[in-house]
Formats: structure tokens, sequence, C-alpha cells
């Protein structure tokens, strides 16, 4: 920087003045530096690049300030200066020992910079283009898809390390399969076991990157104890709904903290509101319906039909603007920024020079501050594969952050395979989309004015917040729900709630699965579950849902024989005795009532809503009108899903025992005044992981049952082989 330049004559200087202090010669050499730069951009552009400042020492900090001073006030002319770092303004990310000062120099510098540029997070699709242009296969696996940009939380460093860790292991999670007719058709996917259990909705525990975790560590050092313990609460809660949740309730978290002051209404608030400012946290949604409601509450599938319709909703509204900032795009494959480079020149008029650069660019988020006598930038931008949107840093975005994507149809989950189905890898895989969504629909869907980002953010929020709550009950989430172990599902619950188990032989219609199986069957929680055995398995095979959403027929064939008819798949349940069949057949159909009330109720279709909504609400429910803000059950997720894992496996275990034991016991609370099958299979959650008794877990890569797999079918073409020599990640990507 010039800071230690040599003095020359120092006689003659100490006999001007004796007295020169330091900072007057750190003065000096400063303007000796701006001079010389202001001489050498008479004759041509200078851009200046000064990259991780959040480190700088004093000394180079004051130079930066003052440079960046000189060049606002047009002091120099042909000079750009880019300074790129972390977000100092969040603690989150301010190194340690940083004095204030420092901080509010840098909101400053912050402030005068013409044009604000920040990685975007990326959307379901542009994670699962990247995954298919990195492992350079035809297509993806939707669970690896799902997977990947839900432990990530769409951060494109995270996404690389991630998937370089599960391609570098001895024993890689990942595997590709080639298409024997054609060679170039290569399909990414997760080995058949992972497949397996994600497909069922077992827990998988994926492994940390080191990466990940060291920088996830750094940033909780950074927090203090009451909002460390507002996250291992929830990381708690987040456990045990499933690895594959991250949400979790307000309510909840207020009846499962340790510390009562802590809980209190208005100081669990401004917490969270803290977390959230700090980006650990997202806001998703909030309910007066009470926690029961809350708990049932499931981000939709991030589908291209629904974000595109989502997008168009929200671009309608500002469409004149957005057409005003976003310009015109057309379909090519590269991205094409030009760009002007409009400077103050030193003659009479402005100076322009053009600078093309063809270049494939991740996200970025740019903001302009729009000043006629500043120096500015136009872009230029033309691409169907990244766009180009206005935010101030990451975590302060909604997009691709607000909901986790972990979300199958109901038929696609009561289309897995029984023991003597056939199980063909290529027939977990989802279609790759022939189209994506236009650079313009996803820069305008997040397009906001520096002075409205705030309240376009909250009204975005809001129309996303509840368009997910309105689909998300009407679609079962299968792979959302934990599946229960099978301990747990054999102890007897309370004698007034729903429960029955038992032998039954069971078989398909289907030719190839006609076949009768003795299978051991538990009905709890509205759902059946069935297994083989009690003793050597730990967890079911599968389970059907007697949920609202779910087309489910049953017929009585006679007195021994049951037809359980879904959306894709016929089951036939024969028992040996007709008293047995009986108390089966009584069950399922007061559950399918049960829920059909309930979800009518929900909407406002039957005289029980205000019943249904007054059992549900909180202890407290003699809410003040004054304090009507805080009487919604707010509901929160973290912001991608290591850092609830990190989070979780930094608490010590006794404190996990007592963070569950505490949201056993309040849970069981709100059972005693009114039942829910959804909270009575979350405690038994919090039961389990928060038990003494540690159960047995199999290695992830080891099957969890022994199903007989046929690959070779005339029903089902096998077609792909796996690869023995898959490419490896180019693990190019860093946050």
């Amino acid at each position: 920087m010039g800071l230690e330049l040599e003095i020359p004559f120092k006689k003659d200087v100490a006999s001007v003045d004796s007295t020169l202090s330091r900072e007057t010669l750190t003065q000096y050499r400063h303007d000796l530096l701006i001079c010389l730069l202001e001489w050498v951009a008479r004759k041509k552009t200078l851009a200046i690049v000064i990259d991780e400042i959040q480190f700088l020492d004093t000394r180079d900090w004051q130079m930066t300030r003052r440079l960046a001073l000189v060049i606002q006030k047009k002091m120099i002319k042909n000079v750009i200066l880019l300074l790129g770092g972390m977000p100092m303004d969040n603690r989150r990310y301010v190194p340690h020992f940083t004095p204030p000062k420092r901080i509010l120099e840098y909101i400053d510098v912050r402030n005068s910079a013409h044009i604000h540029i920040s990685p975007h997070l990326w959307t379901w699709h542009q994670t699962k283009e990247w995954i298919i242009t990195e492992l350079e296969v035809r297509d993806c696996s939707k669970f690896l898809v799902d997977t990947i940009h839900f432990e990530c939380g769409g951060r494109p460093g995270f996404c690389a390390e991630f998937l370089s860790t599960l391609t570098d292991t001895k024993e890689p999670w990942i595997q590709i399969l080639v298409n024997k007719n054609d060679k170039s058709d290569r399909i990414a996917t997760f080995n058949e076991v992972i497949e397996e259990k994600l497909k069922v909705g077992i827990d998988v525990r994926f492994p940390i990157p080191s990466y990940i975790q060291s920088m996830t560590a750094a940033q909780l050092d950074c927090v203090s104890t009451e909002l460390l313990m507002c996250m291992k609460t929830a990381a708690v809660i987040c456990k045990a709904k499933g690895n594959r949740s991250r949400q979790f309730e307000e309510e909840m978290l207020r009846g499962t903290h340790p510390v009562e002051k802590m809980a209190e209404k208005r100081q669990l608030r401004k917490t969270l509101v803290e977390l959230k400012n700090m980006g650990f946290i997202v806001f998703v949604d909030s309910t007066d319906l009470g926690l029961a409601h809350a708990t049932t509450i499931r981000a939709p599938d991030s589908t291209a039909h629904e974000e595109e319709l989502v997008d168009k909703l929200l671009d309608s509204e500002n469409e004149t603007e957005i057409e005003k900032e976003s310009g015109s795009a057309n379909a090519s494959i590269n991205i094409n920024i030009n760009i002007n480079i409009i400077t103050n020149g030193s003659g009479n008029g402005n100076e322009s020079e053009k600078l093309p650069i063809t270049k494939s660019l991740p996200n970025l988020s740019i903001k302009e501050n729009h000043n006629p006598h500043d120096t500015s930038l136009s872009w230029s931008l033309s691409s169907s594969s990244f766009a180009l949107t206005k935010m101030s840093h990451p975590d302060a975005t909604d997009s691709g952050t607000n909901s986790p994507v972990h979300k199958n149809s109901a038929a696609d989950e009561l289309n897995v395979k029984d023991e003597s189905a056939i199980l063909t890898p290529a027939s977990t895989l989802s279609k790759r989309p022939t189209s994506r969504h236009n650079s313009n629909t996803l820069a305008n869907a997040a397009s906001t004015s520096a002075t409205d980002v705030d309240d376009s953010k909250n009204n975005k929020k809001t129309f996303k917040s509840h368009h997910r709550r309105d689909s998300s009950t009407e679609v079962d989430d299968y792979n959302n729900d934990p599946m229960p172990s099978i301990i747990s599902l054999l102890q007897d619950p309370s004698a007034d709630i729903p429960y029955k188990k038992g032998r039954m032989y069971k078989r398909g219609v289907t030719a190839f699965n006609f076949t009768e199986k003795e299978r051991f069957f538990v009905f709890k929680h509205h759902t059946l579950y069935w297994f083989k055995e009690t003793d050597k398995e730990q967890y079911p095979v599968n389970r059907i849902k007697f949920v609202p959403g779910i087309d489910i027929q049953l017929k009585r064939e006679d007195e021994f024989h049951l037809k359980i008819q879904t959306s894709r798949k016929f089951y036939v349940l024969r028992t040996e005795k007709k008293k047995d069949m009986n108390e089966w057949h009584d069950l399922f159909k007061k559950a399918l009532k049960e829920d059909k009330d309930g979800h009518e109720s929900a909407n406002g279709g039957s005289p029980t809503k205000n019943k249904m909504q007054n059992s549900c609400l909180k202890p407290d429910e003699n809410i003040d009108p004054a304090e009507e803000y805080y009487s919604k059950c707010h509901i929160y997720e973290f912001s991608y899903g290591f850092l609830r894992d990190v989070i979780y496996e930094q608490t010590l275990h006794a404190q996990r025992q007592q963070l569950h034991t505490q949201a056993n016991k309040y849970i069981e609370q709100l059972l005693s005044k009114s039942y829910d099958h959804n909270l009575a299979l979350l405690q038994e959650r919090h039961q389990e992981l928060g038990s003494d008794k540690d159960i047995r877990k199999k290695d992830e890569l080891s099957s969890y049952t022994k199903l007989r797999r046929r690959r070779h079918s005339k029903h089902v073409a096998n077609m792909y082989v796996q690869d023995t020599a898959p490419k490896q990640t180019k693990n190019s990507l860093r946050e």
C-alpha cells in the first residue's frame, strides 16, 4: 500500500519541523500515494482491488477509507475501487477483537459505494443444473438434489464441499449409472441403500464436511450465550422431527427452553429477531391456530410449476419497475457482461471505455446507488442459466431459503416397492427439465429498490408463506415425517388413543407381487406400519398414512380380506379371524373419517372450526389486544441443514437429554387437553432421542432391511448399470 515508504532527506525534514507526529507522517505518505495514482489515471483508467477488508490493520484501513473518500469526492478521476469482504455490520461475520468504531466506519464506506455485489443463494433447479454439470451426467436423482440443497441451503461453496465429500469417500455415497445402449447417457444417484431409506422416510446421517463444520463453528463463537441456547433448543426440536426438517415453532421453543427468563414471550421474540437479522434463521409463517396446527405446516416441493407461479404473481405487482431495472434477456447459454465504465475524464467531456467479458459466473446480487454525479456502471446480461438480483448479502434474502424441498407426493411414496417388488435405481430418478426459468423471472422475483428493500421483502415473504401453508395442507408429506423405530411403535399408548398390533398376510394385485407374505402390523398415529421381524429390524419396511389429501379407498372383499387402494398401489390384507379383520377395518374407517373432518374444520368447511381452534390454542390464550403481535405462533427454520447438525453435535449429551425431556413434558401437557397424532408422534421421537438407552445404529451405507431386489424384470426395464469409475467433482466453487 506504500505506507512504509522511506522518507528521503530525513535530516532536512527534521530541520524544517522536528515536531512532526507519526499521524502527520502517515498522512503525508497517503498524499504522495494518492498523487501518484492521480498522475497515472490521467493516462489510463485504474482499477484497484482490495479483498478481505475485514482483516486489514489500522493503517491499511485508514488508507482504504481515504482512497474511497477522494474517489467519491471526485478529487481523483478514472479510478475504480473494488472492495471485497464479509458484511461486518453482521456480528456473525465480524472477526474477533474488532473495535466497534471499525464497524461504523465500514458501514459508512459501504453506503458511499456506487454498486453492491453479493452472491445469491441457488434455487433448487440451479442446484440440480450445477450437480449435472459438475458430475458430467445427463440427469440426477431428486433425492440427491433435495439433500444437497437442503443441507447447504443453496450456498455454492457449501454445495461444492458437500458433493466432494459424498464422492471422495472409500465407499461413495453417490453412484453413476450408465445406459447400456448409450454410454453418454449417465445418471447420478445415491447408492441403492440410501435411496431406499430416503424413499420411506428413514433418517440418514450425512457426513458434515470439515470446511462447513469449521466455518459454522467459527460463526457460532460470535453469538452470546442466550442466542446459542435458543439455537440449541431449536436444533433439538428439529432433530425430533427428523433429519429432513429444519423448521421449529416459537411456541414449542418457548415450552422446551430450559431457562424460564429467556423463554419469556417478549424476550424470546427479541432473541429470534436478532438471530433472523444475523442470518442464522429465517421466518417462514405465522398462525393463530396454535401449536397443533403449526406442527402440521410443511413446505411444498420446489417444483418448477410452483416457483414459476409464485414468481409470475410477484412480478405482476411490480411489472413497470421490473422492466425498467432488468431489461431484456435472451436464451443464450453463456453470460455476456458488457461493463460500460463511464468516468469523468480530464478533458471537457466524459470518457467511456467498454470492457467486454464473456464468462460463466455464479449467481450475483447487484444493488446500484443511482446518483447522476457518481461513477456509473451499466450491466448488460443475457443468460438462461444465472440471474442478477438485488440484495444486501446472502443471509438477507428469502429466495431459496424459506423452505426445505424434501417433499414427495403421496404417489411417489406409495409407489415404494415391497419385498417382492422390483427395485431399479433408475426408477427413483426425476426427469430432467427441458427448460429453465428465464433469467428475467429469477431476477425480477427479488428485484427491489434501495429504499424499499424491507417493505418489498416483507410483502413477498408474506405472500410466499401463505402460499406454502395452503399448499402444504393439501398434499401430505411422507418424507418430512420421521419414520419411528420399531421399539417405539411396540410401546402401548394410553387407552383412549387408537392403537392395534398383530400379524396379517399382505399381498399385491399384480402378477409379480401376488404371493402372500406374513408381516407384523402396527396401527399408531393414524398410520399403518409393517415389518417382518420385531427383534431383528430397527425400522418398518413401509407405511400407509391415513391423512387429509390422500385418496385412500377401503373395500371389504369378504370376512377375512380387506383391500386398501391408494393413488398408485393396491394392498390386500388377510387375517385368520373375522374379529381381527373387523377391528382393523373399523380403525381404518375411523381414522379416515376423523382426518377428513379435521381437514374440513381447518379450512373453514365445518362447524367444528371454533372447537378445533379453542383446543389448539396455547395455554395462555387470554391475551390482551395490545399483545396481539405476540399471540400468534411464529414458525422459523434454520438457514441451512448443516447449521442445525453442527449445533446439535456441539450440545453436550446431558444437555440434549434435558432438552428432549423438557419437550416431552410440554407435549404431554398439550396432549392432555386435546389429542393430536402429529404431536403424539413427535413426543415418541423426543422420548426415543432423550432416552438413556442407546439404540444401536447401523452403518448408513448398510441396508436397514433384508429386502429381495430383482433387478431384471419384464415390467421394469433395467437399462442402467453402475459406472465403475465415476468422475470426481471439480470442487471449483468456494463460498
